[in-house]
């Protein structure tokens, strides 16, 4: 609290494990040590932080999930210190999992901490090791988000580009019969739509990182999201602030690969 209400153009928070991943659902509440029942701070901040549904997904271990009262408070004093002028951009840097991945969170207003910002985190933890494991992450910066088949969850990514009845397709569409522009979640490794996995698309204006402002390949990934890279031999993150131009690039990098670039994002500041 003491260091994110001093004044600098930026604030570059370190953490040995993974802070905007959501507390996990997957794992029963009374497992969780700081669960303090249905009326505790447990569920409250999550409540708060907007991640009480089936559509916030995290880590199960090691992450500040499991503490979800003491990370509600971590990310609303970071809120805080952009409203009060006290910084630009926040941005977490985390490590642990072994495995590279850009995230971004939207903090809703608060009477107390302000208007809406929007907090930044990588995570890279690979040095020559990697775990090749599909975990979920609705905090994960996604190309373009869609949901399952009309749901509303919107926690999927487009996969582009891909293919539909010979037709290549590099943009959301309405091809799937829903009325809505969609596109397909899940791709084979020539690009054909698998067969009943598509979402109606979020609206571009919405997204948390536009489009433009971000560039990705498909190489390494364990899951079909582009900032999430898992299986290179090994992984660094970076970030490069253009002092004159206002701009902070975020990069996931996979050294020993040809793709040597995993992913990275554009943010203004």
């Amino acid at each position: 609290a003491e260091m994110l209400n001093k004044t600098s153009v930026i604030k570059l928070v370190s953490s040995g494990v993974q802070v905007l991943p959501p507390t996990s659902k997957d794992r029963p509440a009374d497992e969780y040590c700081s669960y303090d029942g249905p009326d505790g701070s447990f569920v409250a901040a999550n409540i708060d932080m907007e991640e009480d549904g089936a559509d916030a997904l995290g880590t199960k271990y090691e992450g500040w999930g499991e503490m979800p009262a003491e990370r509600a408070r971590l990310l609303r004093l970071a809120q805080r210190s952009i409203n009060e002028g006290r910084a630009k951009q926040v941005v977490f840097l985390t490590g642990d999992q072994h495995w590279v991945e850009i995230q971004a969170k939207r903090m809703s207003e608060s009477e107390k901490h302000g208007k809406s910002r929007i907090l930044y985190s990588v995570t890279a933890s690979g040095i020559d090791q990697h775990y090749i494991e599909d975990v979920a992450n609705s905090n994960r910066v996604r190309v373009r988000s869609a949901d399952t088949r009309g749901d509303g969850m919107f926690i999927e990514e487009c996969n582009f580009p891909f293919v539909v009845d010979g037709r290549t397709y590099d943009d959301c569409v309405d091809i799937f019969g829903a009325g809505a522009p969609g596109c397909a979640t899940r791709t084979s490794s020539n690009n054909i739509a698998v067969s009943g996995q598509w979402g109606n698309c979020l609206d571009a204006e919405k997204e948390l990182v536009p489009r433009s402002k971000m560039a990705y390949g498909k190489g390494h990934k364990c899951t079909d999201q582009y900032h999430h890279t898992c299986s290179a031999q090994a992984n660094y993150g970076g970030l490069v602030v253009d002092w004159d131009n206002g701009t902070m690039d975020i990069t996931l990098f996979t050294p020993h690969e040809k793709e040597i670039v995993a992913s990275s994002i554009s943010i203004d500041m």
